[in-house]
């Protein structure tokens, strides 16, 4: 059977659990293994990314069906949200990326690794048998991986040996190299 695209692993967890800065500390360490990491960040509010007033804004209030804005640093495509499935929506962006991880969506099918933090909530968000792993500052007694939030290698280790294949179907870019290596 083809791979129709790359693997999509949801990070879970309440607001404030460190999703975000799990992901901005494990991305390097993905990266520095060749592989290309596109990110779909699930937004909660029913709020636009794009700011009221705005040119792009003002041409999706006009009708336009998408605003792609660019600048010398980034590349913002606006787009109203489809009554399909969020991933498709997604794919044409992420889709030559090698893996995606995609923050938030714990409702969703996807495999999950939850992200708990003790401060926010003392029992996790997810069933455990929709998890693939946990990251905290607890130690949990459930049979599943478990890394505490400073254990980025070890979980982009666990993530690289988990999709292994899946990742293989993919063409691997060469890995980062710091300037001074």
């Amino acid at each position: 059977m083809p791979v129709i695209g790359p693997p999509v692993v949801a990070i879970v967890g309440r607001s404030g659990s460190g999703k975000t800065t799990l992901l901005s500390r494990v991305i390097p360490s993905l990266r520095s293994r060749g592989l290309k990491v596109g990110v779909v960040k699930h937004h909660g509010h029913a709020t636009s990314f794009d700011t009221p007033g705005k040119d792009t804004h003002r041409m999706s209030e006009a009708g336009a069906e998408v605003v792609v804005g660019v600048s010398s640093e980034q590349v913002a495509v606006f787009t109203p949200r489809r009554e399909i499935d969020w991933l498709a929506q997604a794919a044409p962006f992420v889709g030559h990326a090698n893996l995606v991880l995609a923050e938030g969506f714990s409702q969703s099918q996807l495999p999950k690794i939850e992200v708990h933090r003790s401060g926010r909530s003392d029992s996790l968000l997810s069933a455990p048998e929709d998890l693939l792993a946990i990251v905290s500052d607890v130690d949990w007694d459930l049979d599943l991986p478990t890394f505490t939030p400073d254990q980025i290698e070890q979980v982009a280790d666990f993530l690289v040996e988990l999709l292994g294949s899946q990742l293989e179907a993919h063409e691997l870019a060469e890995p980062d190299v710091p300037p001074d290596a």
